[in-house]
């Protein structure tokens, strides 16, 4: 995968600059629309005053205008001057320039700067010994910073990084309340002295450039081979998709003491195409898939060397598909949504642009500002978005039919994710290794255990109905058991038509229902065991439906559903649950309409009830299958009740 980040990083290398790959990518507008625009502190050596501009908006050229680069040079490393936040502009940015020096007349124009506007924390690291003097109208701040100068003690570090925090966000309120606007509207922070932008200045742009130029002399001291190429490496790197170790002495070439060499060794021309690559993949190729940050990394396998405007075409496309085999919405309807999937998965990766490319998922975990391996799925075929997409459709068909819901609604990868119960702590799931599982075998249309997904999606149920918090699929006003059961539904289907579950066959049978449930049960293939117990969770879903219109407040969760016993249905309680089905129908004087399902159903229980075969989690899971079925016929306007 290295190889692929190297072999997109020297695309972009063709037509840019090293500096220039590396320029941030700027939002002109908010989520709302919003124009976004620069903001200019300015200090003056003349004056004891700090001023703020915020009236240039932000545009195509103003990444390159004022030099705003993404994080590069480790973690210590703050010496740019346009950044997305205050915080380091407020902090250690001028000092970590000042140690640099910046040549006289800037490094003296630094000095007075930091003398005159900051203060220094003399026991504090050289991350945390500066920090601007403020007086803005935000009492609490204001009583903090005070506190923070007057105990300038052992817990320096730590107390300046929490009010940083704080002053940055009080800082940004300052701003936009200044200039009358919204603070998701500051899209780019940068300084000034005496009017004059330092990052515009000579000097320190001749500072920038020299910093991406390459030189040799590393590169001289080493004798190591390039991973990547074979040519002479350099062991002086760092990045933050961290595919590689150089740190333990267990991944260390030959076992050797001093294993942060030789383990990884890169030229300088790799290094700056994977600098390159990288941040590419992070500012167009970043998706979110069950609930975890994802880059999905194209790989040509053949085919010349991409050029930009190439990789430009592969990576719309990727992005389309995956949006399409995400989330799956779409409101113009299933056949013109069938044309747009067949136009988007056309092979034309090969045939038009002389490539043929797979893709790997690498799902992480940002951490410390770079980020951990989750899981990485590699050399996935872009077709599977096609296969993913049709398989959606076919599911969605499914629900429209049968529980009357509108084809417009989410479905897809995303989905399926709301279906399999994820701890989750502050929005971020931590049991994810099961999801992730799911989602390669999926990728790579491989079988997934059936009764393994059957016991999740019983737990998924038993989650929502008694309305148990710290999980992903946690109660939401509106969104009850029903919600949650059309869920599981159509991501059984899903994944039976893709190939990850083995379609049921059905029996054959000759059963006296209503036609539209022998149409259902025909059409998810349940055998003689399975029908039973749909039936049965039928019956139930038409008693807790007249539970419901009589009912008034927690009633209205069907109290028939406390017959069940969320943690699985042995043989005893099937049983038990049939004999208490026929009463309530008996009860609710409903038992006139549903007799012959009540019938056949029996019929068919007493049939298989000697060799049943049903596991407690599947006879659970197929009970509330029937509860969940609906029966409504599109266009017919009405619940099929009378036989």
């Amino acid at each position: 995968m290295l190889e692929a980040i190297v072999d997109i990083g020297s695309s972009i290398l063709k037509s840019k600059e090293v500096w220039e790959s590396q320029l941030l990518t700027l939002n002109q507008r908010d989520k709302k629309d919003r124009q976004k625009y620069v903001v200019k502190i300015d200090f003056s050596t003349k004056e004891d005053k700090i001023t703020f501009d915020c009236v240039e908006e932000i545009d195509s050229n103003t990444a390159k205008k004022y030099l705003a680069f993404s994080r590069m040079g480790g973690p210590n490393s703050r010496q740019w001057l346009a950044t997305h936040s205050s915080s380091y502009l407020i902090s250690e940015v001028l000092n970590q320039l000042y140690i640099k020096d910046m040549g006289l007349e800037l490094n003296t124009m630094l000095k007075i700067v930091l003398e005159k506007y900051f203060n220094k924390f003399e026991k504090a690291d050289e991350k945390y010994k500066y920090l601007l003097k403020v007086d803005i109208k935000d009492a609490d701040i204001n009583n903090t910073y005070r506190s923070l100068v007057d105990n300038r003690g052992k817990n320096v570090n730590d107390d300046f990084k929490k009010f940083l925090a704080k002053l940055d966000k009080g800082l940004k309120r300052y701003i936009a309340d200044e200039f009358e606007i919204h603070t998701d509207q500051l899209g780019l922070f940068t300084l000034s002295i005496d009017g004059e932008v330092i990052a515009q200045r000579e000097d320190y742009r001749n500072y920038v450039l020299n910093y991406f130029t390459p030189t040799n002399e590393e590169a001289a001291a080493n004798s190591n081979s390039c991973s990547i190429c074979g040519s002479k490496g350099c062991d002086k790197f760092d990045f933050d998709i961290k595919l590689y170790t150089k740190n333990q002495i267990t991944f260390s070439s030959g076992l050797q003491k001093n294993y942060d060499k030789n383990n990884f060794t890169l030229c300088l021309g790799c290094s700056d195409s994977l600098k390159a690559g990288e941040k590419f993949i992070k500012s167009a190729l970043k998706v979110r898939l069950a609930g975890i940050d994802t880059y999905i990394i194209p790989q040509i396998v053949f085919g010349d060397k991409l050029e930009l405007s190439d990789l430009e075409y592969i990576t719309s496309n990727i992005k389309d598909r995956f949006s399409q085999a995400n989330y799956g919405k779409n409101m113009e309807g299933i056949e013109v949504l069938e044309n747009k999937i067949e136009m988007l998965c056309e092979d034309k990766d090969y045939d038009e642009l002389g490539y043929y490319y797979l893709v790997n998922f690498f799902m992480y975990q940002a951490s410390n500002q770079a980020v951990k391996v989750k899981k990485l799925i590699r050399n996935i075929n872009p077709s599977i978005f096609h296969y993913i997409s049709l398989s959606n459709i076919n599911a969605k068909r499914v629900l429209e039919k049968y529980y009357g819901e509108d084809y417009s609604t989410l479905g897809g990868l995303n989905r399926l994710y709301y279906s399999i119960p994820i701890s989750v702590d502050g929005g971020s799931p931590k049991d994810f290794r099961f999801i992730l599982d799911i989602y390669e075998n999926i990728l790579t249309r491989s079988k997934i255990d059936k009764k393994r997904l059957i016991k999740a999606w019983n737990k998924a149920m038993k989650i929502v109905y008694h309305k148990q918090v710290g999980y992903n699929l946690s109660p939401k006003e509106g969104y009850g058991i029903d919600s949650k059961l059309r869920d599981i539904v159509f991501a059984y289907r899903f994944l039976e038509v893709l190939g990850c579950i083995k379609k049921e066959r059905g029996d054959g049978m000759d059963l006296e229902v209503k036609e539209v449930l022998k149409e259902y049960i025909e059409e998810m293939g349940f055998d003689q065991e399975q029908t039973a117990l749909f039936l049965l969770g039928y019956l139930m879903g038409q008693i807790g439906n007249k539970q419901v219109k009589r009912a008034v407040g927690d009633a209205k969760n069907k109290p028939i559903l406390n017959k069940l016993n969320f943690n699985g249905m042995d043989k005893k309680r099937l049983i038990r649950l049939s004999t208490e089905v026929f009463n309530k129908l008996k009860q609710e004087k409903i038992l006139i309409y549903h007799e012959k399902t009540f019938q056949e159903m029996t019929r068919l229980m007493n049939m298989n009830l000697s060799s049943w075969k049903q596991s407690k989690d599947e006879n659970l899971f197929y009970i509330l299958s029937g509860f969940s079925f609906k029966g409504y016929i599109k266009g017919e306007g009405g619940e099929l009740e009378n036989d």
